[in-house]
């Protein structure tokens, strides 16, 4: 069993937005422009339970949990998620140990960005997650077959809105010739909730289910 807990707390200096600047063609109609800073409180854990029940560690069963809060109260002077990179533009704070391929980003992958989760903060929405995986050695300690589900929803938004991230299914099959050097085969597709309909598109999405299908070679210099 392992997990762990991080907390993010502070203060933020409030910046005037784009339409406050002298001559912006579409002016602010809210009400005036408030400089008191505002608050941050957020916190993220997460729990895995694991168990090798065959002679290797590939042939292994484990559960993962993961939330992190998120502000479904934006106007207010609080911001309620997870500070990482997603909140200056760029994914970052990813984590390794769900082992999935599409819906969270893929550590074996060279561009990590390309997933429908980027990281925890997921756009200032947070997310509730559940990682579900079970491996077999078919070669001890060489040969090694996973079947992998994950499933994500926003901890909050809008009201009136789906948190319904997506839910994934995912099978990666590991050759090892040698410490440190595997070569693999991984393919994965993703059921899409209505999560992302409006904040990705102004169209509705179409019923479409992502998938992957691609090959590895993981090799690990000292």
């Amino acid at each position: 069993v392992s997990g762990f807990a991080v907390a993010n707390f502070g203060t933020f200096d409030v910046l005037p937005g784009a339409c406050r600047a002298e001559g912006a063609r579409v002016p602010c109609s809210e009400p005036a422009f408030d400089d008191t800073q505002a608050d941050l409180l957020g916190f993220l854990f997460d729990v895995e339970a694991a168990w090798r029940w065959g002679r290797t560690n590939g042939d292994m069963l484990s559960l993962e949990l993961m939330y992190a809060t998120g502000d479904d109260s934006p106007d207010d002077r609080t911001l309620s998620s997870v500070v990482t990179g997603n909140n200056y533009g760029i994914p970052g704070a990813l984590h390794a140990t769900h082992r999935s391929l599409l819906l969270f980003p893929d550590v074996r992958s060279v561009n990590r960005q390309v997933s429908v989760v980027y990281d925890p903060a997921n756009l200032g929405h947070g997310v509730m997650a559940a990682f579900l995986n079970g491996s077999v050695d078919l070669v001890a300690d060489q040969l090694n077959l996973k079947l992998g589900m994950a499933t994500a929803q926003a901890a909050a938004v809008e009201q009136g809105t789906d948190r319904f991230i997506g839910v994934e299914g995912n099978a990666e099959l590991l050759y090892r010739p040698m410490p440190f050097l595997w070569f693999g085969a991984h393919g994965a597709v993703v059921r899409l909730g209505k999560f992302l309909e409006g904040r990705v598109s102004e169209d509705p999405l179409p019923e479409s289910r992502p998938w992957t299908a691609y090959l590895s070679l993981t090799w690990v210099h000292f």
